[in-house]
């Protein structure tokens, strides 16, 4: 059966919504930035800074990165605007003239569904396997490869017009923010897009994998002027959107401001940009299918497990088959780093496609 890609996104969103709504409701963020220098012991080193810009609730846990970076600076900036946009564009503006080489922007989870599907979600691996020399030549890039949500085409705004833009501004101060009414995204993108990006014409789709987690180069950040930065922080500040759309706003501009040249979808196949930012090379398309079916069948087996044991059932059987399941995951996986390695001299960022 053929699902549109508008019907696959609002699927795949209640899904997530299902699996991960606690984890959704801390997203009304007071923000703070941690500024760490390298991580420890990447597998592919910094060119030669970096900071770890990290946006998280002022009450929460933070040790994971403590255990994992040498931490050296700890501010706080205290906001509701924007989910994690003030604290990246604050950070940005602060830095913008001692700026290093590359700055890493994450939220404050080390697990969460919106992390890399091929380290099993978890941040700390993908900081590890990060090719740091790769993402400095390009200059930006979505530290999430999985396309749902976000790509191939998140907001399609083909159809906008002025007189559509300027009556769709006229309901902005009534949005709330019901993460349901996706429909109202592309209203309020249409809307915004003249106060955020005056002089640029409304693109007709914009799309990058969510959300909201990427790297990007001092040169790309500073390709921007401060005033520009100002006025962006500013926007966050002063809109009379809710919290949750002013972040979803930014969820699909960062690429238009930072992938150079006005990009307005950064989509790069998953495989490919496994391949170019963490090393993970799985040689052709068939070879990445073969992983997702096996790791959806992994997942199906959790589940299964977890149900059976949560009615008081015998998973012993299930536990054994996941085992083997997920063991032949983690070959797999390792053989898709090993076979990056070996490529690696062979693997330059213009060949990279978005």
């Amino acid at each position: 059966m053929n699902i549109s890609t508008v019907s696959l996104r609002k699927i795949s969103i209640k899904v997530i919504i299902l699996l991960s709504l606690a984890l959704l409701l801390r997203l009304t963020y007071n923000t703070w930035y941690l500024g760490l220098p390298s991580l420890a012991s990447p597998i592919h080193p910094a060119p030669n800074t970096e900071t770890l810009v990290v946006a998280a609730a002022q009450t929460d846990d933070v040790s994971w990165l403590i255990g994992h970076f040498p931490v050296k600076n700890l501010t706080p900036y205290r906001s509701s605007k924007g989910n994690e946009a003030l604290a990246y564009l604050e950070y940005i503006v602060d830095n913008y003239d001692g700026l290093p080489d590359i700055v890493i922007f994450i939220h404050n989870h080390d697990h969460a569904w919106h992390n890399a599907r091929l380290f099993s979600f978890n941040m700390s691996h993908m900081l590890a396997h990060l090719d740091r020399k790769f993402v400095k030549n390009i200059g930006y890039f979505n530290l999430r490869c999985d396309w749902v949500p976000g790509c191939p085409a998140q907001l399609r705004l083909r159809n906008s017009t002025t007189s559509e833009a300027n009556s769709a501004a006229k309901t902005i101060g009534n949005t709330g923010g019901d993460e349901e009414e996706e429909s109202r995204e592309e209203t309020v993108m249409k809307a915004v897009w003249g106060e955020l990006h005056p002089g640029h014409s409304i693109p007709s789709t914009l799309a990058q994998p969510c959300c909201s987690q990427f790297v990007a180069s001092r040169e790309r950040i500073r390709a921007v002027p401060r005033e520009r930065w100002l006025h962006f922080r500013n926007w966050v500040l002063q809109t009379p959107l809710s919290n949750w759309f002013a972040g979803r706003v930014w969820e699909y501009t960062w690429q238009f401001v930072l992938a150079g040249d006005g990009v307005t979808t950064w989509c790069p196949t998953e495989q490919d940009c496994y391949c170019h930012g963490y090393g993970a090379c799985f040689g052709d398309k068939n070879e990445w299918d073969r992983w997702k079916e096996a790791e959806e069948e992994a997942q199906a087996m959790r589940n299964e497990y977890i149900a059976t044991i949560s009615g008081g059932g015998d998973g012993s059987a299930l536990k054994k088959k996941l085992g083997t399941a997920e063991k032949k995951l983690e070959i797999m996986l390792q053989d898709s780093l090993r076979r990056g390695e070996q490529e690696r001299p062979s693997r330059d960022s213009t060949q990279f496609q978005i």
